[in-house]
């Protein structure tokens, strides 16, 4: 049978429906993946000007190539053998990491950088023009022969900026006219290759003729480079909260902190069940040693308490050396110079002492405390009772 509605409820689940379709249709554009432009040649991307084409084809013909996300203070100490792309990175870098991109080419290893910002972040760079009317795509010649040539006599390139050369070392391998749009040089004992745009690489540019040759001699030989690809500066950056940002949970975690925050303020001790206070024992191991010694003191038992500590090590020592319990104290002395291996004076003596005193009334407490004290001291020696031996006469 139907449960009937009212016509208030109805109002409210219509209205509600509304919110959710809505809410989901956003989502949906929101989330929708664009086929336009990325707008930097991303390893990511499939678009018309990423460059994850260019990515995937390094990993088919055997390069050793992975993504770089951190910060260029973590590149290699030795990076002979490397090549770190730089395509098109559009994040500023601090002093630390342009020096530390400095340390990485001028020992060993290969940076191949594109664009404005990019010829910014070169040590020794030269000055880059931007072109008053970019022409688009243009057909650029080698002008030198250069293994980053082989193969590639002709490219076709984006030309937004043009390089004019810092010293002589630099040398144009792609031009038209006077205007180099790809360079490279020395600095230390790596190499500094410049791109006047991403267009070799990027998923639309690199079949053209030419570029594939050009990107390919770049990465230089599958079994002897490692391609880092630079995500760094395309603001993909491995931290922990770069992470969570990108993800739900910093607003579960401002929800947690409020709910925490709520129930701080509004917490009480009457909240829980009441319970009296747990009085302290009066049966602490402490009291009841107090307790024992003050009545051997006001007994002048003092006999007693060395005959509690004489017969309880004595029970000891015979049950360690498996003497029979009536054995006498050359016996005992013998064992434990034999057996135990004790071979200092003064043992038999305090055997002998001990015994004397747990039958003298006249005992004082001094002599006494001096007695328990040396058999204790024994009793650590010989290992009679638990804890560390006594160390200091052995």
């Amino acid at each position: 049978m139907p449960v009937p509605i009212s016509s208030g409820d109805r109002t409210i689940l219509i209205a509600a429906g509304i919110v959710l379709v809505v809410m989901v249709a956003a989502s949906l554009l929101v989330a929708a993946p664009q086929s336009g432009k990325a707008g930097y040649p991303s390893s990511y991307s499939a678009a018309y000007d990423g460059a994850k084409a260019a990515y995937l084809l390094l990993g088919e013909l055997g390069y050793d190539v992975q993504r770089w996300e951190s910060s260029p203070v973590g590149l290699p100490f030795n990076p002979q053998g490397i090549v770190l792309i730089f395509a098109e990175p559009w994040m500023g870098a601090s002093a630390d990491e342009r020096q530390a991109l400095q340390r990485f080419i001028r020992d060993g290893g290969t940076l191949l950088a594109t664009g404005h910002y990019a010829a910014d972040l070169l040590p020794e760079g030269g000055t880059v023009d931007l072109e008053d009317t970019p022409a688009g795509w243009q057909a650029l010649p080698a002008i030198l022969p250069s293994p980053l040539t082989r193969g590639a006599r002709e490219i076709r390139m984006e030309t937004p900026m043009r390089w004019h050369g810092g010293h002589f070392g630099q040398l144009g391998l792609y031009a038209k006219g006077e205007h180099a749009f790809v360079v490279t040089y020395r600095y230390g004992r790596g190499r500094v290759i410049w791109w006047a745009a991403p267009t070799p690489l990027t998923n639309a540019g690199i079949s053209q003729p030419g570029n594939r040759a050009l990107f390919l001699n770049v990465a230089g030989h599958p079994k002897e480079a490692k391609i880092l690809w630079d995500e760094y500066f395309h603001g993909r950056r491995r931290t922990l909260w770069a992470y969570i940002s990108g993800t739900p949970l910093p607003w579960a975690l401002l929800q947690i902190a409020l709910v925490a925050a709520a129930l701080l303020f509004t917490f009480s001790r009457r909240g829980g069940p009441i319970r009296p206070a747990i009085p302290d024992s009066r049966l602490s191991p402490l009291e009841f040693v107090e307790t024992l010694g003050a009545l051997y003191h006001r007994a002048h038992a003092a006999s007693a308490a060395v005959n509690v500590a004489y017969q309880r090590f004595r029970y000891l020592l015979i049950k360690r050396l498996g003497l029979p319990a009536n054995s006498s104290f050359a016996q005992l002395h013998q064992a434990v110079r034999e057996r135990l291996g004790w071979n200092q004076p003064g043992f038999f003596e305090t055997l002998q002492a001990a015994e004397r005193a747990a039958h003298d009334s006249t005992l004082t407490d001094a002599r006494a405390l001096l007695l328990v004290q040396a058999l204790d001291h024994y009793a650590r020696l010989f290992s009679l009772h638990p804890g560390p031996p006594d160390k200091e006469n052995c």
